[in-house]
This record gives structure tokens, sequence and C-alpha cells, in this order.
């Protein structure tokens, strides 16, 4: 059985009339609690994935702090790719958040 607060939005993904992106901001936004949300974090994501987020946050601070995409890829152990794209959506003025 499915939980009354999220039906409805899980309803209007599965009939498409809510785009992807949408569906899990929505679906982010719903959450009451920490627990709650580590509990979806714990069962959609693999410990290697909730990693792989966090370090591309941690990649995006370290840039807007003002250091180089060769210096946050070595200290990271990161590719230079995953930097890079951290670059890019700072240009584009996303994570305006951290």
């Amino acid at each position: 059985m499915r939980n009354n607060r999220f039906e409805k939005l899980i309803e209007k993904w599965e009939n498409r009339k809510i785009s992807d992106a949408d569906f899990l901001a929505e679906f982010i936004l719903k959450f009451e609690s920490k627990k709650e949300m580590l509990d979806m974090l714990y069962s959609l994501f693999t410990r290697t994935e909730r990693r792989m987020l966090a370090t591309r946050l941690l990649i995006v601070k370290k840039l807007k702090e003002g250091r180089s995409q060769h210096e946050v890829s070595s200290s990271l152990h990161v590719g230079v790719a995953t930097v890079n794209r951290g670059a890019l959506e700072i240009e584009k003025e996303r994570f305006k958040f951290i």
C-alpha cells in the first residue's frame, strides 16, 4: 500500500503528467523528517552512489571557493570531467545554495 502523501504524485508521474525532475523534486519535498529522508537515500542509492552525490556537492563548494579544477580533481580523487561538470553547472548559476 502506498503512503497517501505520495500516492497522487506517483500517479501523476506514472501517467507522464509531470517530468522526471519535477517528480523527484516534489517527492523529496514531501519528506517530513531526516529519518524519512535517510530511509529513502539508503533504499534508492548504494553506498558508492551516496558517496558520489556527496562528493559532487563538495566539488562545487571547492570550486566556488576559487580552487582550480585540477586541484579539486586531485584532492578529491575524481576525474577532471566530473569536476568540469560541476563547473559547468556553476556557470549556469545553479548551486546557489552552496
